[in-house]
């Protein structure tokens, strides 16, 4: 015989956080096989026939699932087909080639078993999107599911985001380098290793007075205890052979503008900005390249900044050509990229 099984056996109640929402079980729609009831067909099925006959099926549910092919527990192929009405020795009303199975055509002594399968295969997948959609997937959850407030109350209190960024990070012996910190997460506390010091500063300013290759690590602390750590290996070089050559963009509207998440430097209409130029060494000319077609020449030594406006959105690499009084040249570069937005 076949036992009709239900979630109401367990004591299952409906609800809007059900694992079965909205299509729940009932006393007819669920099945399972316990005795494996197996027949064979009585005839040979052909690939549009619509009844099956076979030698015996008194054992199996009135209406349900059968799998036409092999005998229960060897391999081969295999079709499954629906069928809506039993009658005594046959099936009727059916769906072939169901669940993705191939519609063939069948021979006489094939053997026809009950195939264990709910009815509510549907209402399963209709619950498996409804759970996700309350708790939210692992990636890309809905706004408003559970593990979107997770991720949301996650990087507010528990996952602070040290960023920072160095300028100048190359020069000779004492070389005083400005840290500019940009890190997310309500920091209250800060702890620098610049390799040779520490600081505790918000935004310090440190000295190198010897040789080296230093990494920068910053550890931060939130108000809520959460802790995090940002490396930058190698990253600031001091030597007698390193000039101090660089030049940095200040927006003149309302003061430098970076990006959170890379410290680059971010600039909103209108897109002004005022390029500067620490480089050592007896500088004759500066010709200024800002990466959009325009350029200014400088031959006054003593003019270290210009101006200049961006009119479209872009990201542009703004690099500088510096003539020395015994006409040789170099090259600076921006160590990171405008971007207008």
């Amino acid at each position: 015989m076949v036992d009709k099984i239900s979630s109401s056996d367990s004591g299952y109640q409906p609800g809007d956080l059900s694992y079965f929402p909205e299509a729940k079980d009932n006393w007819d729609s669920l099945y399972k096989a316990t005795n494996n009831s197996e027949t064979r067909l009585k005839q040979s099925l052909s690939f549009s026939g619509k009844t099956i006959i076979v030698e015996d099926n008194s054992n199996f549910p009135a209406t349900g699932i059968i799998k036409i092919g092999p005998p229960a527990g060897e391999s081969g192929n295999y079709e499954l087909v629906y069928y809506q009405t039993k009658g005594q020795g046959f099936f009727k009303n059916l769906k072939r080639g169901f669940a993705g199975t191939t519609q063939t055509t069948w021979s006489i002594g094939n053997y026809v078993s009950n195939s264990v399968v709910a009815e509510h295969h549907l209402a399963i997948r209709d619950a498996i999107i409804k759970i996700e959609k309350t708790l939210g997937t692992k990636t890309n959850p809905e706004s408003g599911s559970l593990t979107q407030k997770i991720n949301d109350l996650d990087v507010k209190y528990l996952s602070p985001k040290p960023i920072f960024r160095a300028f100048p990070t190359k020069g000779a012996p004492p070389l005083t380098v400005t840290f500019q910190n940009f890190s997310l997460g309500n920091g209250i506390r800060w702890f620098w290793d610049f390799g040779d010091g520490t600081s505790i500063e918000e935004n310090p300013t440190h000295t190198y007075n010897n040789e080296g290759v230093y990494s920068i690590k910053l550890n931060m602390t939130t108000e809520d205890g959460g802790q995090a750590i940002a490396f930058k290996t190698n990253y600031i070089t001091v030597s007698e052979k390193e000039s101090l050559s660089f030049f940095y963009i200040a927006q003149t509207n309302d003061g430098p503008a970076y990006s959170e998440e890379t410290a680059t430097l971010l600039s909103a209409d209108p897109a002004i900005f005022i390029f500067m130029d620490q480089t050592d060494g007896d500088i004759s000319e500066r010709h200024w390249i800002f990466g959009d077609g325009e350029t200014i020449s400088s031959y006054n030594p003593q003019s270290h900044f210009v101006t200049h406006t961006y009119a479209s959105p872009g990201e542009y690499t703004p690099t500088l050509i510096l003539i020395y009084s015994d006409s040789s040249s170099k090259r600076v570069f921006l160590q990171e990229s405008v971007t207008i937005l």
